[in-house]
C-alpha cells in the first residue's frame, strides 16, 4: 500500500512525524496538542498560580471596581432586561409570594391539589422599569399573570 502523506517536522518541538494526506490538507505543523498548545499561547510561568492569588483583583482590594455606577455601560434608563438582571445579581431569584391574598394548597385546573407554586418571579408594580426594589415585588406565576391582566391588585 503506498502511502500519500508527508514527513514533517513539529514547529514547537522539532520531532519528525508522519501525516497521512487528509491531515495535510488541514494545515497540520504539530505533533501533538501540547505542542501546539504551547506554541499557540505561549509557556505558562510556573509562578503563575501564587501571582493570582497575590493579586489586588483577588482579594478585593482593587481600587477601581466596575460594578454598579462605576459600570462603563451604567444607565440612568435601563432596559427591561437590565433591571431584571440587575434584580437577580442583587436580591437573587424571587422565593415567596407577597400577595396576601394567594391560597395555597389548591387545585389546579385539571384537579390536582397544588401544595405550593412551581415558580416565583418578579413582578413590576408601577410600570416604572428603574434600578429600585420598591418597584418590584415577589409574585408566584399564577398571582403575577393575574395581576398583569388586572384582575387582582396589590
Amino acid at each position: 500500500m503506498k502511502k500519500n502523506g508527508k514527513t514533517i517536522k513539529c514547529l514547537n518541538c522539532g520531532k519528525s512525524i508522519y501525516f497521512p494526506k487528509n491531515r495535510l490538507l488541514r494545515n497540520s505543523r504539530y505533533c501533538c496538542r501540547k505542542c501546539y498548545d504551547l506554541d499557540k499561547r505561549g509557556i505558562v510561568p510556573s509562578n503563575l498560580i501564587e501571582a493570582r492569588k497575590k493579586s489586588p483583583l483577588q482579594k478585593g482590594k482593587c481600587p477601581f471596581v466596575f460594578k454598579g455606577k462605576n459600570h462603563w455601560n451604567w444607565s440612568e434608563n435601563p432596559s427591561y432586561r437590565a433591571v431584571h438582571q440587575w434584580l437577580y445579581q442583587n436580591y437573587g431569584n424571587a422565593c415567596k409570594c407577597e400577595n396576601p391574598k394567594c391560597i395555597y394548597p389548591r387545585k389546579d385546573k385539571r384537579g390536582n391539589l397544588m401544595s405550593k407554586p412551581k415558580q416565583y418571579q418578579w413582578a413590576n408594580i408601577n410600570g416604572i422599569y428603574k434600578r429600585d426594589i420598591k418597584n418590584f415585588k415577589q409574585l408566584c406565576a399564577s398571582c403575577h399573570k393575574l395581576y398583569d391582566l388586572g384582575i387582582i391588585k396589590l
